[in-house]
């Protein structure tokens, strides 16, 4: 059975509202992958701009959130001032909450995060293409009339439309109404203004995430409004139409008004338009969400390549090119001496079903559904990738995240995970708690253990602490790293673990104003100034 905090249910929607349970349930079992509009603990993706991790450029484990990173590439072939790279990404921040309503209530449930996966119902693997995504909303707009005079003699009052009685009711018609059901506020004696904010107001596109290539989010300090037509004193607009990164990363993104597109621009003088977008609901009343992939990158001397499997590079050649079936997807590409290879995707599916087991008022309806991954890459001399998927907790639950990779050369690296509960927000998040490497030389276990300062219930700090395997006198090193509530690292501790001897200290600070004064307020940005 669901259980929810409802909110007041209307009297003639009571005999509905069981029987919409029933519906809800089976949306939610059936539910589209969640587009997200905010970074969360459970969203945080890819290498953080102001953070550390070990491993290699093939795996790795992020210190600050303790996600696992996987990388394989596929084909990177230089091309006219740009190189064409296409490779799959393993990323295990892929759990988020979803919404869906029904009447006055909002059901919220656990699913995967709509990407680019590598087939309609995989997890975790993505191939290498940016994406957009946002949200957007109706805004309301103030409409401002005079209050009747006391003197003139009595005047109807306002209609208002009660929540259990029809809506299309013409004298609840009357009534401007708000996207939330319709607010009167400002009414005073004679004389004075009435102000009723009204549904007209047009729609506000916010939450602009661009996720980069190497599948790190970049929240955008960007938002578009569009024009309601119904205000009768103008249109609530607030639009910046452009803006950096927060976290000032390099990152840029443009706007081309209300009927424009996206254009994101990169470090490395990228320019990258996103369009041909799915506009996806929420599931939440009159809200919508949109997810948008990179259409083509073009460098500062006008030379552009698409982006993808089956496209065509800054010279014309289709460097890589995708077939699929049921179990396996093949990527072909050429050598250098122009041989056709080719990279075997193995699939495998298998059964997922969480627990994260969030409390409160409201619950989140954990997911079960069966989704594919990644078991095995052939690559074109023979050897080749597998992976397992073998992380199920104490009560039998599994979340789909890798527990071994076996590498080309022979040699291994095997992982287990733990809960770890972020009390900014809310929800729990699964993280790597140890990354053994296996080769010829032995197995070298690191372990990781994480902790988080929290003020009134908000997240005000993590520490991640890793213990390094023994070096040839039997010493493990221990490192204390300190990130502050948006996860960027501010301090560095490194010892022993014997003697708890610290051996050095590292701090780090960050500058929080706006760029040049621009676009938001002060704490809205992150940039590193020093480190000492």
């Amino acid at each position: 059975m669901i259980q929810t905090s409802a909110k007041r249910i209307p009297p003639m929607t009571k005999l509905l509202f069981f029987g919409s349970l029933i519906w809800v349930a089976a949306s939610m079992c059936s539910a589209q992958d969640v587009v997200p509009t905010a970074i969360t603990p459970q969203n945080s993706t890819g290498d953080l701009p102001y953070s550390t991790s070990v491993g290699s450029d093939t795996e790795r484990v992020e210190f600050a959130t303790g996600n696992l990173l996987v990388n394989i590439p596929i084909v990177s072939v230089p091309g006219r001032k740009l190189s064409f790279n296409f490779g799959l990404q393993y990323d295990a921040r892929y759990w988020t909450i979803g919404q869906v309503s029904t009447g006055n209530t909002l059901f919220s449930y656990w699913k995967p995060e709509l990407r680019n996966w590598i087939t309609s119902n995989s997890i975790g693997w993505i191939t290498t293409e940016g994406f957009l995504t946002f949200g957007s909303s109706p805004i309301a707009c103030a409409v401002t009339t005079s209050a009747p005079d006391p003197g003139s003699g009595p005047e109807d009052p306002p209609t208002t439309c009660p929540t259990d009685e029809d809506p299309d009711d013409s004298d609840c018609a009357e009534q401007p109404m708000s996207d939330a059901g319709g607010a009167v506020s400002g009414v005073g004696g004679g004389g004075d203004a009435v102000s009723l904010f009204g549904a007209g107001g047009g729609i506000n596109n916010d939450g602009f995430l661009f996720t980069d290539r190497h599948g790190t989010k970049h929240a955008l300090g960007i938002n578009v409004t569009t024009s309601g037509g119904a205000c009768s004193i103008g249109n609530y607009d607030v639009s910046n139409y452009s803006g950096p990164s927060r976290a000032m990363d390099g990152f840029w993104a443009t706007s081309f008004g209300e009927s424009g597109g996206i254009t994101v621009f990169g470090p490395d003088g990228l320019v990258m338009p996103a369009g041909g977008g799915q506009e996806l609901g929420s599931g939440i009343l009159n809200e919508n969400t949109f997810f948008s992939n990179v259409l083509s990158e073009t460098d500062a001397h006008s030379n552009s390549q698409g982006v993808g499997a089956g496209v065509t590079d800054s010279i014309g050649r289709q460097p890589v090119t995708m077939t699929s079936s049921s179990n396996q997807v093949i990527y072909t590409t050429e050598s250098s001496v122009g041989a056709s290879q080719q990279y075997t995707v193995g699939l495998t599916s298998i059964p997922i079903s969480t627990f994260f087991n969030v409390q409160g008022p409201d619950p989140v309806t954990e997911d079960v559904e069966t989704r594919q991954v990644i078991q095995s890459v052939m690559l074109p001399n023979g050897q080749q990738y597998t992976f397992q998927y073998n992380d199920v907790d104490a009560q039998g639950h599994q979340y789909g995240y890798i527990t071994h990779i076996g590498l080309p050369t022979g040699g291994s690296v095997d992982y287990t995970w733990a809960m770890v509960l972020p009390c900014g927000s809310g929800t729990l998040v699964r993280s790597v708690q140890s990354r053994v490497v296996n080769d010829s030389s032995g197995s070298h276990e690191w372990d990781f253990s994480y902790s988080q300062g929290c003020q009134q219930g908000q997240q005000i700090s993590n520490t991640t602490t890793v213990l390094a395997p023994p070096d040839s006198n039997g010493i493990r090193a221990r490192t204390v790293y300190t990130y502050d509530s948006n996860n960027d690292l501010v301090n560095i501790v490194y010892g022993t673990v014997s003697s708890q001897q610290i051996l050095k200290t590292l701090a780090l600070t960050y500058d929080t104003s706006p760029p040049n004064g621009c676009c938001g307020v002060t704490g809205s940005y992150r940039r590193g100034t020093t480190m000492e």
